[in-house]
């Protein structure tokens, strides 16, 4: 085991930038800044993959990929660190480059080899480059002995080497380009895969050499080669050995594993919720923090992605604007959905949360966290933070992964943009402050199957003037009630009472034309401050209440009186209810 980390890039030489071919800058210069598609040119900035959709690019990001490496003259050299290798366009990419005599060198997952859609992918490439690290190109997995899923093995880490990042010396004429994405290297032939088949991000950074040259260290890390010997890379501690995080040029990096602490945690501590001029929430110019990542899990307090969600909910809770999406939130007892539902101590709403985590042919695959306003002691910042880190034990504790911290105005907007589109796309909505969110785009089947879930009964019985409670998750079984008594909504006992059906309600529909406010205590609360409420759309649903609360009874089977809502924009400021979420 290594313990003491080597001097990252050492006799690393920055190439010279020709003039012949792109261009370098190291701000973005336009909307498609970072697309090496768009006009054969090489050039700092982010850019996006749109899945299932051929027209706005679900394969745009390894069109990118497949652009830099056809972009690489003779002589130069091309680093490849993935976690995945099932891409043709991007293997065959590759043997072009090594057949005009580029240095190829290609790093995967232990466990590549073996699996299915990897494996003849890697093998092909494997048969014009071996595995031999002597040679000017090579390709190889990594040597860990740790016990992954599927094989998986990762270099410095015992579970997953879960990076995505390419590194060229030239590439266009533009020298010393690194690229790094949350896509893996994947097309469609592979099935489900977390590439095309999902929202992913990358991002450039062109004529950059102290960024380069701390990744093409970082690669010689991974791959154990130094002056001309392998030896054992792994470093569970990696991150204090390597005294992360690291400033190169303008950006920070961050890399895992890590046995103390959490990077996300890091740098959510560095973030204040008041004090900025400009930015932010409008009015008020609180700071924003949007999250768009993979996963969010852990079911203990002390788990990092459990802790993490906890610090989202304090933030916002302290005023920050929190805006969370995510392909799967863990609901476990004490896990990061619970946390991030629990009932606001202050006069905020909760964080905005979203999930995909459906049956829909797309998810969220994106590693990506944005501030917009106080950070690390300065107001008024747009900061991005991107890479492969998941809000999970084993991107903090035991991959190989890389965050990269962009500091720049432009990014950030670049990658606002995409968040927004990837919100709206989120299957399901858990909890939201704006009256007209999570309330369109699904499709509506009048005559669905049964038994019934939630989004069946909003469709079959959609502006039949009844509220249906049920004491099942997903509204499964029979309604326990049915509420048709009129103005009152009270199941007909005159007292806003769920009548026989107090602390029973886990799912419920709301069909009527308005809006339902709930509370969980009798007379709408009267007499009780610290109770809780929500509202619920007209059509839409909740379809577990066991999640939303502390697991102190805020709101577990506790729906004990509603009314309808004549003005939501104005009496209502916390929503509960689905968006088109497909599964039970």
């Amino acid at each position: 085991m290594r313990s003491v980390l080597r001097t990252l890039a050492a006799g690393v030489t920055a190439a010279v930038l020709v003039t012949l071919g792109g261009v370098a800058t190291g701000a973005p210069s336009g909307a498609r800044a970072g697309d090496c598609v768009a006009d054969g040119s090489v050039q700092t900035g982010a850019i996006f993959n749109q899945p299932h959709d051929d027209d706005n690019g679900d394969d745009r990001i390894h069109r990118h990929i497949v652009c830099l490496i056809d972009g690489a003259p003779a002589g130069s050299e091309i680093r490849v660190a993935t976690y995945h290798f099932a891409h043709k366009a991007i293997k065959d990419a590759l043997l072009r480059a090594h057949a005009r005599q580029v240095k190829v060198k290609v790093l995967v997952d232990h466990g590549a080899p073996a699996n299915a859609d990897d494996g003849p992918i890697y093998k092909e490439l494997q048969n014009v480059i071996d595995d031999d690290k002597r040679k000017d190109s090579w390709i190889t997995t990594c040597l860990g002995d740790g016990v992954g899923d599927d094989n998986d093995r990762a270099c410095i880490g015992n579970a997953k080497m879960h990076n995505k990042l390419l590194l060229f010396s030239q590439t266009h004429g533009v020298a010393n380009v690194t690229f790094l994405t949350s896509s893996n290297l994947e097309d469609d032939d592979a099935p489900g895969n977390s590439g095309t088949d999902m929202w992913n991000s990358g991002y450039t950074a062109a004529a950059d050499s102290a960024l380069y040259n701390h990744f093409y260290g970082y690669f010689d890390a991974l791959s154990g080669w130094e002056n001309g010997q392998q030896t054992d890379p792994e470093d569970l501690n990696y991150y204090a050995t390597a005294k992360l995080p690291v400033q190169a040029g303008n950006y920070t990096v961050y890399h895992s594993p890590r046995q103390e602490g959490s990077t996300a945690l890091d740098i959510l501590d560095k973030v204040e919720c008041h004090g900025n001029s400009s930015g932010g929430t409008n009015p008020g110019n609180r700071t924003i923090i949007r999250v768009a990542v993979w996963q969010i899990s852990g079911n203990e307090d002390s788990d990092p992605g459990t802790r993490i969600a906890q610090r989202l909910w304090e933030l916002d809770n302290e005023g920050c604007y929190v805006d969370v999406v995510a392909d799967i939130i863990d609901d476990d007892e004490h896990g990061p959905l619970r946390a991030l539902l629990q009932k606001p101590q202050a006069d905020y709403h909760g964080p905005e949360v979203r999930e995909f985590n459906g049956d829909e042919p797309h998810g969220l695959h994106q590693k990506n966290m944005l501030i917009d306003g106080f950070y690390d002691g300065k107001p008024d910042q747009k900061v991005v933070f991107t890479g492969s880190y998941n809000f999970t034990y084993r991107s903090v504790r035991v991959n190989d992964e890389t965050w990269l911290r962009v500091n720049d105005p432009g990014v950030h907007d670049r990658f606002l943009d995409n968040f927004a589109d990837v919100r709206n796309a989120a299957h399901t909505c858990w909890q939201t402050s704006k009256p007209d969110a999570c309330d369109g785009g699904r499709a509506v089947d009048a005559d669905p199957p049964t038994p019934l879930n939630c989004h069946e009964t909003a469709d079959k019985y959609q502006d039949s003037g009844n509220v249906y409670l049920y004491g099942a998750d997903y509204c499964g079984g029979a309604n326990g009630a049915k509420d048709d008594s009129g103005e009152d909504s009270d199941y007909g006992d005159g007292a806003g009472q769920v009548k026989d059906f107090d602390n029973m309600t886990v799912s419920i529909v709301n069909t009527t034309g308005k809006t339902v406010e709930f509370y969980n205590y009798p007379d709408y609360n009267a007499g009780h401050p610290e109770g809780d409420t929500f509202c619920l759309r007209p059509g839409q649903w909740v379809n577990r209440t066991v999640l939303y609360g502390d697991n102190q009874g805020t709101w577990q089977s506790s729906i004990s009186s509603h009314r309808l809502v004549d003005d939501p924009a104005t009496e209502c400021d916390r929503w509960f209810g689905g968006f088109h979420q497909p599964h039970r």
